[in-house]
């Protein structure tokens, strides 16, 4: 695990301090699934899902993972873990996203937040907009 994770790259699209969050584009069966990666010291397991938080001072959207099966890959060596989780990209998904100024990303998982704040809401906006499935890998 410790070098899967040395090895993972790409731009994310929220942080704060050590804690990284990288979004990806999936489509299965005509559903689009927006993949959301977390690097963090951040272990969990669960099977009960998740809740993924959208917000600024004014407005936010809470949606449910996809996946209700999550679990952390964890690296002691290096103190971190990967921890991947979907859910599905809606029209209420995109249009919020298009045209609120999302400033705040919370994961929560087991009843444990991890809160970042979003560094670049276009690249967060071009994965939810992706139609063209030639364009999957966001990383």
């Amino acid at each position: 695990m410790t070098e899967k994770i040395r090895k993972f790259s790409g731009k994310p699209f929220a942080s704060f301090e050590n804690e990284r969050a990288f979004a990806k584009y999936n489509a299965l069966a005509g559903f689009k699934f927006l993949e959301i990666t977390i690097l963090a010291n951040y272990e969990v397991k669960t099977f009960r899902g998740g809740q993924v938080t959208f917000s600024n001072k004014e407005k936010r959207l809470t949606v449910e993972t996809d996946s209700m099966e999550i679990e952390t890959d964890y690296s002691n060596t290096l103190s971190l873990g990967m921890t991947r989780l979907e859910i599905d990209i809606t029209e209420e998904l995109v249009d919020f996203i298009n045209k609120t100024p999302v400033s705040d990303l919370e994961i929560t998982i087991d009843n444990i937040p991890l809160l970042m704040k979003i560094s670049d809401l276009n690249l967060l906006r071009e994965v939810i907009n992706t139609e063209d499935t030639s364009l999957e890998d966001h990383y």
